[in-house]
């Protein structure tokens, strides 16, 4: 029984070479198929597409958080639902709810979620029906099989790496937050850099405290945050001096002019530093989405000029309370930029 892995992007690639792995050893007459590595040179792509998918018994979508929105992931979900049939196209979903598919073309199929055990098993047993009557497993040894092979399997998955490149958008060079990884820094960065109005956001709330506590006590890492003397701050300084405290100055904080931030900081940035290289600063794109907020990762020579705005404003401002020396005092490279 032939069984077609879409995928798209590193990510999805590599759960479809783990499925082809191990899915033989969990029902032995499955035969899968993908793409990419299962075409040989000279063969039309198109050609054996179409022939592997009429081919084909079952269907199997790798779904992960970087391809959920890209169109080839659709274009393939509709070539299998012509090909094979919509009841045996199956989303696999890598690191997403199943709730992520209640809206988008993805939702007119029954999607699998790879990360719950017993509703993997259910399309293991989809798919051992779908064989033929003489190449399909007995209930209990199918059940048996799985449970061999299933922690196997899942360890195989568990070692599954993200490629950088991939976003959660449309495009490469966009990110989401989430993309970022602001609450697990890169292996490189020393300095972890929050200039942003929200405090809330990227040091006190939503689990961020706990993820800069966690991160300054397993590594040698300092933050350092800029935010606008507003009355959002007051609300927040003794948390802010009671983290800088623990942290004996390894978090650290200043509170600058509203109208001075507002000059040099007209957005939100997160920046990751290093003494060895070029910092990777991440401005939020000024769009309104109702999907959330956007960033996009400067080149070089701009990383520096942001570090070296922003490291000026941080030594000219005190410990407490604001900058107040006009934007004209700062070195004329900060000013030139925005």
């Amino acid at each position: 029984m032939k069984v077609f892995l879409s995928w798209s992007g590193s990510t999805s690639k590599q759960v479809a070479v783990s499925l082809r792995k191990w899915l033989p050893y969990m029902i032995q007459s499955i035969e899968p198929f993908i793409s990419s590595g299962d075409i040989s040179k000279g063969d039309t792509w198109s050609d054996v597409l179409a022939h592997e998918l009429s081919d084909a018994a079952y269907g199997i979508i790798c779904v992960t958080p970087y391809n959920i929105s890209k169109p080839w992931m659709i274009f393939e979900a509709g070539a299998m639902s012509h090909y094979v049939g919509r009841s045996c196209v199956t989303p696999l979903l890598f690191d997403l709810s199943l709730a992520t598919l209640d809206h988008g073309p993805l939702a007119q199929f029954q999607a699998t979620d790879l990360n719950d055990r017993n509703d993997f098993f259910r399309l293991i047993t989809s798919m051992n029906r779908a064989a033929k009557i003489d190449r399909h497993l007995d209930e209990e040894l199918l059940e048996d099989n799985f449970n061999i092979w299933w922690t196997r399997m899942s360890e195989d998955l568990k070692n599954i790496r993200r490629d950088p490149d991939e976003t959660h958008t449309f495009y490469n060079w966009l990110s989401t937050l989430d993309d970022i990884r602001p609450d697990s820094p890169p292996d490189y960065c020393e300095t972890v850099w929050f200039i942003s109005p929200e405090i809330f956001r990227f040091v006190i709330g939503n689990g961020a405290r706990r993820a800069i506590i966690r991160n300054l006590q397993s590594r040698s890492l300092k933050y350092r945050c800029l935010f606008p003397l507003e009355s959002q701050f007051r609300d927040y300084e003794t948390r802010l001096d009671d983290l800088r405290r623990e942290s004996k100055g390894a978090f650290d904080f200043r509170a600058v002019s509203a109208d001075l931030f507002k000059q040099l900081a007209p957005s939100d940035y997160v920046i990751f530093a290093s003494r060895d290289r070029t910092p990777d600063v991440f401005v939020r794109a000024p769009v309104l989405d109702p999907q959330g907020d956007y960033w996009f990762k400067t080149e070089q020579t701009a990383a520096d000029a942001f570090l070296t705005r922003f490291g000026d404003l941080w030594d000219k401002t005190a410990a407490r309370g604001a900058v107040t020396s006009p934007i004209a005092t700062l070195d004329a490279r900060v000013t030139a930029i925005g």
